[in-house]
């Protein structure tokens, strides 16, 4: 409320190329992105039970990830590749989170949640290319991903240790028939997880069949099929109960079955000219989909976790139209409608959504004025609706050469509460509205200024298709 930006997020990379002939490539990359943030949410509640009373929240998080990764590729012949990458990151989190309580007679409760965690990780993978012709390839490999996390619960003193061990092995093959071109792929996948007394092991395929049809230099219809398991994190599977709030307890689920998601796309793509357009359907049903669930324990307590519930299905069908180049004018509109359906043990939701977007830009030499605005749409997951983030900006950008941009935003215009993200709860057991919004973000003028340095070889990229790179923190943050 006080400093409503109180976040920090940097992004740093060296990277060595070795290349001593043209069929071998090296790549040595270290990066590390060390960021902080800061919220605050002061709340008013009016309880039937408990009276007013005002509650605080606030929670700080510090991360940083240091992560080498190494790269080579050899081409033995023009049919015959090797890829082999390893990726090892070490991570350190420190999160802190307050609740804290004042009721009307001066009492105060405060609910600490303060933890430390630390992620140890080696990503390896190997991956072999043949190519038969220019019409066919096939390629086969192996991943394997292990890590250990340690979580300090420090006003416990609880310390979990959580573990993974996650081979994947799997083939491709991509064949082209004259305008037509397929990729097969399928893996097994053999998942082992240990989070102190608790083990986990999961034997799960990964299919996917994807075909394209150019039917000539405007059109393109494409047509995708998935099949791919949501394994749980470790995080969600951490049986450590935590009180957040006078009557809420938040816990992991150590038994969270693996959730199946099957998906189907097809799109079809028209170009011509200055014109372009691109309609697509898309359908996903997903099994035992993980959701967040409230059930009572008696007392006064509820208990807010994960569970499976019996399926989760989204039917979305969007447009995208562009013109581009017209006397110095374009613009881009994107229209979506989408359809929702959730269910578990004796409860389901549906829902339908619209959602659009406009950008529209004029420029002349090097000025560029341009204006977009979202019209956001919902989404349902589980018991949960919630709204898309609502926007709109007009911007000018000025280019004096090919190094410097210059720019200037008015954002959130003419609009009191900003970036608003209402959410409904729709649980027999907790039904709740939100009305979340970042007030000091509306009518924003925003200032920037970026500079670019070409410095030649430096920038180039060799051919990879392996591109690994460690994203779970195995701590579950409420």
């Amino acid at each position: 409320s006080r400093n409503p930006f109180h976040y920090d997020y940097h992004t740093m990379k060296v990277k060595y190329d070795y290349s001593p002939s043209t069929k071998t490539l090296f790549q040595a990359t270290f990066s590390i992105n060390p960021s902080r943030n800061k919220w605050r949410f002061l709340v008013h509640t009016e309880d039937s039970r408990l009276g007013e009373y005002d509650n605080r929240n606030m929670s700080a998080n510090k991360d940083v990830n240091p992560s080498l990764d190494l790269f080579l590729r050899q081409d033995f012949n023009e049919k015959n590749s090797l890829e082999v990458q390893v990726v090892g990151t070490l991570s350190s989190s420190d999160y802190r989170r307050d609740n804290n309580y004042f009721y009307p007679d001066g009492s105060e409760v405060s609910y600490i949640m303060n933890v430390d965690s630390r992620r140890r990780s080696l990503i390896s993978e190997v991956s072999y290319i043949h190519t038969f012709s220019q019409n066919t390839s096939l390629s086969t490999g192996w991943q394997n991903t292990v890590s250990r996390s340690t979580n300090t619960y420090l006003t416990s003193d609880y310390k979990p240790v959580l573990t993974e061990n996650n081979n994947y092995a799997y083939v491709r093959l991509g064949q082209s028939v004259g305008k037509f071109y397929f990729s097969l792929s399928t893996g097994a996948k053999l998942f082992w997880m240990k989070n102190d007394l608790n083990k986990r092991h999961f034997v799960r395929n990964l299919s996917s069949v994807m075909a394209t049809w150019n039917i000539n230099t405007k059109w393109t219809i494409q047509g995708v099929f998935r099949y791919s398991p949501y394994i749980p994190s470790l995080s969600a599977l951490t049986d450590y109960p935590q009180q957040v709030s006078p009557y809420l307890v938040s816990n992991g689920n150590p038994d969270l079955k693996v959730a199946e998601n099957y998906n189907f796309n097809l799109a079809g793509s028209f170009n011509s000219g200055k014109f372009s357009a691109t309609l697509r359907s898309y359908y996903s049903n997903t099994r035992d989909n993980a959701v967040g669930d409230v059930s009572y324990m008696g007392d006064g307590l509820f208990l807010s976790q994960n569970v499976n519930s019996r399926y989760q299905r989204m039917f979305m069908n969007d447009v995208s139209m562009r013109l581009s180049d017209v006397h110095g004018f374009g613009g881009r509109l994107y229209l979506c409608l989408t359809r929702y359906w959730s269910a578990g043990d004796g409860w389901s939701h549906n829902l339908t959504s619209f959602d659009a977007s406009l950008t529209v830009w004029w420029s002349k030499g090097p000025f560029t004025v341009s204006y977009w605005r979202k019209l956001p749409g919902k989404w349902l997951n589980g018991h949960i609706v919630g709204k898309e983030e609502n926007g709109d900006a007009l911007q000018v950008e000025w280019q004096p050469d090919k190094h410097w941009t210059i720019g200037a935003s008015w954002m959130y215009m003419f609009d009191k509460k900003g970036t608003r993200y209402p959410s409904w709860n729709y649980s027999a057991v907790n039904p709740t509205r939100t009305e979340h919004y970042i007030n000091d973000n509306a009518n924003m003028v925003v200032l920037s200024v970026s500079y670019s340095a070409d410095f030649g070889s430096i920038f180039r990229t060799g051919r990879r298709s392996l591109n690994n790179s460690d994203n779970d923190s195995g701590l579950l943050k409420l």
